[in-house]
């Protein structure tokens, strides 16, 4: 995130301060919280499809062969400040 540092929620679960990094179960829609004092909380529903090598039937073939295919994704998103508010005298 800019700026790093933030907190991230992956469906309202904490999974560490930005750049995070962590592993995932399902191929969904899922919902991301980014949170830093000063700054706007921001809330996004990312789609994360699945890769073609899982996709039925290739999968299938992908399974049997000798190396380890990784799914990796990068998601990058921007926190806008929190306005200050003047006070009237």
């Amino acid at each position: 995130s800019d700026p790093p540092g933030s907190d991230v929620y992956f469906d309202d679960k904490i999974v560490g301060k930005s750049p995070a990094s962590f592993d995932f179960m399902w191929y969904a829609k899922h919902n991301i919280r980014l949170e830093k004092e000063g700054f706007k909380i921001l809330e996004v529903k990312e789609l994360i499809r699945a890769p073609f090598f899982m996709w039925i039937p290739i999968d299938l073939v992908s399974e049997t062969l000798p190396i380890s295919l990784k799914d990796i994704r990068k998601f990058s998103y921007k926190l806008l400040p929190k306005e200050i508010q003047k006070t009237q005298n």
